[in-house]
């Protein structure tokens, strides 16, 4: 799921998605994935009104739909 996410940040990032540390936590059947990214990018990772994060989310929950949880958390590299 890592390297799924690595690319769809790709896609939606470009260049500026290598700034961007993707890390996976397994807790039975729960997965987190966080990404810390630098503050210049956290708005373009967020997104207007939270898009691109609820975008992220939606296709998390898709994924796992039935058979895990998949949770993400977007963090300030910088904390």
């Amino acid at each position: 799921m890592k390297k799924l996410v690595k690319y769809l940040l790709e896609l939606s990032l470009g260049e500026a998605s290598r700034q961007i540390e993707t890390k996976e936590e397994k807790n039975g059947s729960e997965i987190r994935i966080i990404l810390s990214a630098p503050p210049e990018l956290l708005g373009r990772l967020i997104g207007r009104n939270g898009q691109v994060a609820k975008a992220f989310k939606n296709f998390l929950a898709i994924q796992g739909r039935g058979r895990q949880a998949f949770h993400l958390d977007i963090k300030d590299k910088n904390s």
